[in-house]
């Protein structure tokens, strides 16, 4: 993840490593890969307003086999998302604006994902289901697993 002066002094960052392509100090981290803690299905519901940080965890889990990612297509697509928001306030008006300080990049690219994530099954919202009192989805996804 990339850094600023700003995301320094605000975040107390303090490793600098020059990154392969010379385009700044950059802060590197190792994940270790250790065995699945949990061994059954995962399901992982997204819809329209899926966005943002639920996104990124949405795009993350898709990638292990026993997710199965159900609703329908995501708010957002990409493989880069940005966020952590550092404050600034501008030297002359004084008004405080907030600013994404990182950037982060999916370990693999989707070409299928460009444009959304969409889901391993598709459950779409109908017109009865936002009149309803009862949750629909929820209960269209209890219908399909059985």
């Amino acid at each position: 993840m990339k850094y600023s002066e700003l995301a320094k002094l605000q975040r107390g960052y303090s490793i600098e490593i020059e990154n392969e392509h010379n385009d700044g100090p950059v802060m590197i981290i190792n994940n270790k890969k250790v065995d699945s803690l949990y061994g059954g299905d995962i399901i992982v519901l997204i819809n329209s307003h899926t966005f943002s940080s639920g996104y990124l965890f949405a795009e993350i889990l898709s990638n292990l086999k026993q997710v199965t990612i159900v609703g329908s297509p995501a708010g957002q697509g990409g493989n880069s998302q940005f966020g952590d928001l550092l404050m600034y306030e501008l030297p002359h008006s004084h008004a405080q604006v907030y600013l994404s300080h990182k950037e982060f990049i999916m370990p693999k690219t989707y070409p299928e994902h460009i444009d959304a994530l969409y889901p391993d099954i598709l459950i779409e919202r109908t017109r009865e289901d936002v009149l309803s009192d009862e949750d629909q989805i929820l209960k269209k996804l209890l219908e399909k697993l059985g």
